[in-house]
């Protein structure tokens, strides 16, 4: 479902689920969502810079601790990214696929796939229009691959 009204208004609403067992508020560094054991949203500010990056990166460093393993790096609210803050979010999406983990980025704003397409770490991996599309993305991966 879609809300109508202004373009920055528009985004799916996904449904509560009781499997949803930690949820911290998204602040100005980034938090996330915990969905079952292994799955993780880490999300971000409206305008992601080093500091941003910094946060999601400790973040994500505290899911793989708790046994998560699948990421969906939420970047709907994102609209501007900083170049240098976009590769240091790269360097930690491999580190989390070399730690055994899917990742699946969550982007609406053209501009902001663009900033990360200039980076060419990037460009390996699948982006989605929600959060919804990233989390059935990444139900369609077989575990392990």
């Amino acid at each position: 479902m879609r809300a109508t009204g202004h373009r920055w208004a528009q985004r799916e609403v996904m449904p509560a689920r009781p499997v949803l067992f930690a949820v911290r508020p998204f602040t100005a560094g980034g938090a996330r969502r915990c969905l079952g054991e292994r799955t993780c949203v880490l999300g971000a500010a409206s305008w992601l810079d080093l500091a941003g990056t910094a946060a999601l990166a400790a973040e994500a460093g505290a899911a793989l601790d708790d046994g998560a393993r699948d990421f969906v790096v939420d970047l709907t609210t994102v609209v501007l990214v900083d170049r240098t803050a976009a590769a240091t979010l790269a360097d930690v999406a491999w580190a989390l696929l070399d730690a055994g983990g899917d990742i699946v980025v969550a982007v609406e704003d053209r501009d902001v796939i663009a900033s990360l397409q200039d980076v060419a770490a990037w460009r390996d991996f699948p982006l989605a229009p929600s959060v919804a599309a990233a989390l059935t993305f990444l139900l369609t991966v077989p575990v392990g691959e």
